[in-house]
């Protein structure tokens, strides 16, 4: 049942990636603070990884798990 609606939400998920992407993005040029400023990107660096777990195969199984692993990286430094 699950399965037979999720090409009907592929489309929606890159519609709310995107909106994310452009949201952090406007909220990256707002900010003073430098703080802020690191934790908005990594809601950009998360939300960049949707968008490459949504268009690829292949291209996605290489960069979303190093990139998973440096942004741990980089949060837990």
């Amino acid at each position: 049942m699950i399965l037979e609606n999720i090409p009907s939400l592929y489309p929606a998920g890159l519609a709310v990636a995107f909106a994310a992407i452009i949201i952090a993005f406007f909220a990256m040029f707002r900010e003073k603070e430098d703080i802020h400023k690191l934790i908005i990107v990594d809601l950009i660096e998360i939300t960049g990884l949707v968008v490459i777990a949504l268009l690829a195969t292949d291209l996605a199984e290489a960069l979303i798990l190093p990139g998973l692993v440096v942004g741990i990286a980089e949060i837990l430094a």
